[in-house]
């Protein structure tokens, strides 16, 4: 997708690009983290047939969806090992956290959204506020397919990256419950074959 396509303005670039620089500069695994699932969850809107605006929207969010773990103890971003309940509790915060750092940014309100819930559950029992299926906004749903994914697919201190055929299964196994099955297909489709 062409970067004029989906910038509104220069400023807001500007903008989006100093976040992006603080977040590399803070924890540079989540930085890239956002690129990728960036780039997944375009592949998919490209599925779906999204209008410019939304896919303006999706962009946006996507790349800003984790913003708010520059408000969370860099020793609990690049802990080695797994989280303790009490660490997973503070990685959690980061959608609220988000919102609020993006609330100073002039001409991404209407992306908050997207960045608070891409957290919940297809049947609601995620994070933050319980939403459940078509409750959850359509690009919070999308985030969330490709920000698992790419978590699955990526090394990690902990562990080591899943195949991408493992992820799929992943994936499909987790549609109806923590994913919008319907989605999931779409992505599965389309990152077989290379587009959605």
């Amino acid at each position: 997708m062409r970067q004029a396509e989906v910038s509104p303005n220069e400023h807001l670039v500007e903008r989006l690009s100093s976040l992006h620089e603080a977040m590399a500069a803070f924890d540079r695994y989540t930085e890239c983290h956002m690129t990728r699932v960036t780039a997944f969850s375009m592949l998919l809107a490209d599925g779906l047939s999204m209008r410019l605006e939304e896919r303006r929207k999706l962009y946006i969010a996507a790349n800003l969806h984790d913003i708010g773990k520059l408000g969370v103890p860099a020793g609990i971003l690049t802990k080695p090992t797994r989280l303790s309940p009490v660490e997973f509790r503070a990685i959690k915060k980061h959608t609220e956290l988000g919102v609020r750092l993006l609330n100073r940014v002039e001409g991404v309100s209407n992306i908050l959204p997207l960045v608070r819930h891409h957290h919940e559950r297809y049947d609601g029992n995620g994070y933050p506020t319980g939403l459940a299926c078509r409750e959850i906004p359509l690009g919070a749903r999308i985030i969330a397919i490709a920000d698992a994914f790419d978590a699955m697919t990526s090394d990690r201190p902990y562990r080591k990256r899943k195949t991408i055929g493992v992820a799929f299964e992943e994936l499909l196994r987790c549609a109806g419950s923590q994913f919008d099955p319907w989605l999931v297909d779409r992505f599965c489709e389309g990152v077989s074959v290379g587009t959605c």
